[in-house]
């Protein structure tokens, strides 16, 4: 089945949990979500680590349970569906 999301649906807004800069990432999804800033990978986290976190209205935010704890990533609402 060919993938229909669009590249705006792709993107995100990561925070490592160690430097505190704010990544605009993209979304690759394969064995793993994998999120990368231009051609560099700043982290892939496996699937079953995921968990949603509290995040603003209009806004969803993920953390991995492998990434340091204050890591996360905010999409805007809707754009990865929770199921």
């Amino acid at each position: 089945m060919p993938d229909t999301r669009s590249e705006e649906q792709d993107r995100a807004v990561f925070f490592d949990g160690a430097s505190g800069q704010r990544h605009e990432v993209t979304m690759r999804f394969g064995n793993c979500l994998s999120l990368h800033e231009r051609a560099t990978e700043l982290a892939s986290w496996s699937y079953p680590s995921i968990r949603v976190a509290d995040a603003p209205p209009g806004k969803r935010r993920f953390r991995s349970l492998e990434a340091p704890d204050l890591a996360r990533l905010e999409t805007v609402e809707g754009v990865l569906a929770v199921g």
